[in-house]
């Protein structure tokens, strides 16, 4: 199985900042590119710029959908060029079988995940919490059931990072991405043939983890031990807006989690600031002292609102929908 890129046209579907680095590839070698979008992902904020306005200043071609299943320009396109490669990342969509009848063996997903493990969403919040520093880089075929397409080309590597945010694992994507990408087109260019390791054989010890919104899935429980609440916050840290609680009844978003000393405090302790020095505080757990960076942009005078001897508290239902929430994105 091979894909002819001899008239070098490639539609990009998805989001976020691996897509833009494959885009930015292929845009750098002249390639005839196009990048499709849900609505999500044209708003999707990439430092403090939506992908829509990014891909516009970098002069991107790019259309907005709402349902690629049912955009019949995009069905005409695909009709029309029949040497035509299709990379997802993060695509929002199932792709149904008519559109997969005229791109058989031409439309691939590029899965930057350890796999079989953490398919679904929110891949390194959930490996950040699970202590995970497992990495991979697989283009897997796109069949019209989520995920199960045949494996046809990967790499594993190990994050070299002991404590890590979210973010970490964006940037060492980032730079692997590249050499992917060059090998996998050193593969489509000179026609050679890719060897496909079935669903089946590959996936059978595969691991599904949901999607996660940190503003309603990042909510503190306080009564976990130290070094699960580090870690929780981490995992909701950049490039995200961080873990949260609540302190007089407004809500407060945590980053920067560090255990400033072990300590074995009475759980009547638990979540209160012992100390604070600037935007820096020192919250009592279970089993050690921990210093936040803290953020709320909604009070202007954060500095003042939150105090020393307080309280950060999560309600029970709050924490109980955080663990039951899981988002629905178009």
């Amino acid at each position: 199985m091979f894909v002819d890129l001899k008239k070098n046209k490639i539609i990009l579907i998805g989001g976020g900042k691996l897509l833009l680095k494959t885009a930015e590839f292929f845009e750098k070698r002249r390639y005839d590119i196009r990048v499709i979008l849900s609505v999500r992902h044209s708003k999707e904020k990439i430092k403090k710029k939506t992908f829509k306005s990014i891909l516009e200043k970098k002069n991107i071609n790019f259309d907005v959908v709402r349902n690629i299943n049912k955009d019949k320009k995009f069905l005409r396109y695909i009709k029309k060029n029949k040497d035509l490669l299709v990379l997802c990342i993060g695509p929002s969509w199932i792709i149904n079988n008519e559109i997969l009848k005229y791109l058989k063996n031409r439309i691939f997903n590029i899965n930057c995940i350890p796999l079989p493990k953490y398919l679904g969403g929110a891949h390194f919040t959930w490996q950040i919490l699970n202590n995970c520093l497992d990495c991979g880089i697989y283009l897997q075929k796109i069949t019209n059931k989520i995920d199960k397409g045949a494996v046809v080309l990967g790499q594993k590597f190990k994050l070299n990072i002991k404590h890590p945010k979210p973010i970490d694992y964006f940037k060492v994507y980032e730079t692997k991405i590249n050499k992917f990408l060059i090998h996998l087109l050193n593969i489509f260019t000179k026609s050679k043939n890719l060897k496909t390791k079935l669903y089946k054989s590959f996936f059978i010890n595969r691991e599904y983890y949901p999607r996660l919104n940190t503003n309603l899935n990042g909510m503190i429980d306080w009564s976990i031990e130290t070094d699960e609440i580090i870690r929780f916050s981490r995992a909701f840290d950049e490039p995200y807006m961080g873990s949260s609680s609540f302190i007089k009844g407004k809500k407060i978003y945590l980053k920067n989690a560090k255990l400033f000393k072990k300590f074995s405090f009475h759980p009547f302790t638990f979540g209160l600031i012992l100390k604070k020095e600037g935007k820096k505080i020192f919250v009592a757990t279970k089993g050690g002292l921990i210093r936040f960076d803290y953020l709320n942009d909604k009070i202007k005078s954060i500095n003042k609102f939150v105090k020393q001897g307080e309280r950060f508290f999560t309600p029970h239902d709050k924490l109980v929908y955080s663990k039951i929430y899981r988002p629905t994105y178009k």
